[in-house]
């Protein structure tokens, strides 16, 4: 995103998660294949389906 300073940027980023419908499992499986492509997750680490419908959070 882009815009002037206080047009709400970080507001909206926050926001987003609890705006967005909960992912089905199969689309969190598919956002975990990426993140783990992409190197964002270790190996060792194993998903549940209770962490696997949380979206990640958004960053700058």
């Amino acid at each position: 995103m882009s815009g002037p300073l206080g047009a709400g940027k970080t507001l909206l980023a926050k926001s987003m998660p609890s705006i967005l419908p909960r992912m089905s499992v199969d689309e969190a499986l598919e956002v975990t294949k990426v993140y783990s492509v992409a190197g964002f997750i270790a190996s060792r680490h194993t998903i549940d389906e209770k962490s696997a419908v949380s979206r990640p959070a958004p960053h700058n």
